[in-house]
């Protein structure tokens, strides 16, 4: 309940098919009452990049959000000093190269960025607290995840399960947080989001990365809810702490 009380302080909905929000059951290592240490299925609110999407609309302050795969021939310039890619070439196969996001306001400011294939992995490696320790998950596994088809609502997450999609949330997460207009909202699911959506969940698509998963999804499209009064649009500084869950 705690958990499904971020979701609702944030007003996204936990529902698997919107893939705005989920609840997910990381396998954590706990300290018993004793002082012995065990493992156990903890509950996890995270994020999707659907529900970024979603409190950067309802700040009324972006004309142009987007973000999507990039594919062999499409990126032409990258422009280290003004930051600008150009991605008005002809794709030459179905081979991913790397991830772009892009944001325009209202007042015209816009701003893109791009990360490669290489980049998102070390990203992933370095700051996946369920992967970074892992010997068998390394960069260059996680690397040949992106050789996978390209699925826009796969029912699959995490790093190991739908590389595609944290890949594309994690430049937009980065886009956002660095030179985006953010709202009290989208702070706020920024931080809860910190350390949480850079974990490894379930549905690995392939047996070699099936071992390496330690967590499951929680689908709540099959939970019974009761009415609750609408939680407030702001959070003492204590709960948004306590929603930080530490891409």
């Amino acid at each position: 309940m705690k958990e499904a009380l971020k979701a609702a302080v944030l007003r996204l909905p936990i529902n698997k098919a919107l893939g705005q929000a989920f609840i997910i059951a990381y396998n954590n290592t706990v300290t018993l009452p004793d002082g012995s240490k065990c493992k156990q299925y903890e509950p996890t609110f995270q994020i999707g990049y659907k529900g970024l999407y979603q409190l950067a609309m309802r700040t009324g302050q972006y004309r142009i959000i987007n973000a999507d795969v990039v594919y062999e021939g499409e990126l032409k310039k990258k422009s280290k000093l003004t930051g600008e890619i150009d991605l008005d070439g002809d794709r030459k196969s179905e081979t991913v190269i790397g991830y772009f996001a892009y944001i325009e306001l209202l007042n015209g400011y816009h701003k893109a960025l791009y990360m490669s294939v290489e980049e998102i992995a070390i990203h992933a490696k370095r700051y996946s607290k369920a992967i970074k320790g892992n010997r068998d998950v390394t960069v260059q596994s996680l690397m040949e995840l992106s050789k996978l088809p390209v699925v826009a609502d796969s029912g699959s997450l995490g790093w190991l399960g739908n590389f595609h999609g944290m890949a594309i949330k994690t430049v937009l997460r980065n886009l956002l947080s660095k030179y985006g207009y953010l709202s009290v909202e989208l702070q706020q699911a920024l931080d809860s989001d910190d350390g949480a959506a850079t974990q490894s969940v379930v549905k690995a698509p392939t047996a070699d990365t099936a071992s390496a998963t330690t967590a499951q999804a929680v689908d709540a499209t099959k939970v019974e809810y009761e009415d609750i009064t609408p939680a407030p649009t702001e959070v003492e500084s204590e709960e948004a702490q306590v929603i930080e869950c530490g891409f």
